[in-house]
Formats: C-alpha cells, sequence, structure tokens
C-alpha cells in the first residue's frame, strides 16, 4: 500500500510552518511516504490509491474540497474554522465525511459543528501533542529552546498589497497602523 503526505503550496506571499509541523507529526506514524499531496489539489489527485492521514487546517481552494475517491483518509486533528465551514460542510462534504467517520477533531468548534450535521466526530486534539515521543535518541536532545516563526502573524507592506481584499481588511481592523512597528 502507498502512503501519502500532506505538502503546502498556496503562494509565494503565504508561508506557515505550523503546516509543516502537522505533516512530521503524522509522519511518524507512517511506514513509508511514497507520495506528498498539496492540501489544496486532494480533489483532483489521480494517482494510485493512497492512505494519508489527513490532519490540520482545510483549504484555500474550497473548489478542491472533497479529496479525490484515491484516498483512503484517516481524519485524525481534523479543523475547521467558522469562515470555511459554511463551504467545506455542503451536502457532498457531509456525505463524503459520513464514509469516513469517527472524525477525529483538533478542537470542540469543528466537533460541534461536526456533530450538528450529524457526522460522528470526537474530539483528538492536535497531532503536534504527540511530538514529545517523536523518535529522537536522548544523547542527542539539548537543552535548548526554539522560537519558530515568531513573526508569522506580523503585518507587512507584501501582505497587506497581495490583494486589494488584504488592503481594505487592514484599514477596517487598523491593522495598517502597526507598520514599522516591532
Amino acid at each position: 500500500m502507498k502512503y501519502g503526505l500532506l505538502k503546502y503550496a498556496e503562494n509565494k506571499n503565504c508561508f506557515n510552518i505550523g503546516d509543516y509541523i502537522q505533516s512530521l507529526a503524522a509522519k511518524q506514524f507512517l511506514p513509508q511516504v511514497g507520495e506528498y499531496i498539496n492540501r489544496e489539489a486532494l480533489a483532483v489527485y489521480k494517482g494510485e490509491k493512497i492512505k494519508m492521514i489527513l490532519n490540520g487546517w482545510f483549504t484555500h481552494n474550497i473548489s478542491n474540497w472533497v479529496p479525490s475517491d484515491n484516498i483512503d483518509p484517516l481524519f485524525i486533528s481534523f479543523h475547521i474554522n467558522s469562515t470555511a465551514a459554511p463551504f467545506l460542510l455542503n451536502d457532498k462534504a457531509i456525505n463524503y465525511l459520513k464514509k469516513y467517520e469517527p472524525i477525529g477533531c483538533r478542537d470542540h468548534f469543528t466537533l460541534d459543528i461536526l456533530t450538528r450535521k450529524g457526522i460522528k466526530a470526537y474530539f483528538s486534539g492536535c497531532l503536534t501533542l504527540t511530538l514529545d515521543s517523536y523518535k529522537v535518541k536522548n544523547i542527542l536532545k539539548e537543552d535548548k529552546i526554539y522560537i519558530v516563526d515568531p513573526l508569522y502573524g506580523y503585518i507587512t507592506i507584501k501582505k497587506i498589497t497581495t490583494d486589494y481584499k488584504a488592503f481594505i481588511k487592514s484599514i477596517l481592523d487598523r491593522s495598517i497602523f502597526d507598520l514599522g512597528k516591532k
């Protein structure tokens, strides 16, 4: 059986290292990775049948939801935010999720909304919580703390000028006035 892992290629202006940490958490449970599949293209996957852990947040490209029939998913640590819920939980998506229930949910909002839609679900928490047991020999561990991607949400000219919606939002939420502040 072939196993797949999520990769992320939304656009060159947006990079979330947390997505890759989510995949690292999933990878530790796979015997091997045969293919990396873009989260934004799950619906158009046409390769051979593949098993995948589908965890984390889905998706910028709502037209590419639900995943292809060639993907045999294990939904754990699944997350839907309130903005995406109306698009990701249409009738087709509800029927799809019911085929693979119970669905492990990263948060209580996702658990509640899936349950209200008649989908069997449970609270699993975030898959990254399993990383403390990641296979690193104790002799290689150090007492260091790493701060990773602390400026991810920091406002920049590039972020607010990617499109007119981002610019208008920065004016409305007044974040535009934080430009240059550290």
